[in-house]
């Protein structure tokens, strides 16, 4: 679980200063994608916490698609 933490807090620190955020927006959604498997398998899809993840995904598929912008330190892939 601490590996988890750490890799999802990397990809968000990433993401904010703009260096690889596909890459982590990817690592992010695969992260979202198994979060609300969880809450799928365990059948608690419409409890508290499942929009959150949700719209995260949403955000992470969007910066996959769109890349960070002009102000990101490195250059869309």
């Amino acid at each position: 679980m601490k590996l988890v933490g750490l890799v999802e807090a990397i990809a968000g620190v990433l993401m904010v200063i703009g260096l690889w955020t596909q890459l982590a927006a990817l690592v992010a959604g695969i992260d979202l994608v198994v979060r609300i498997g969880g809450r799928i398998k365990a059948r608690a899809f419409l409890t508290d916490g499942v929009n959150y993840y949700v719209v995260l995904l949403v955000l992470a598929i969007s910066l996959m698609v769109l890349g960070a912008g002009k102000m990101a330190f490195d250059l869309p892939i």
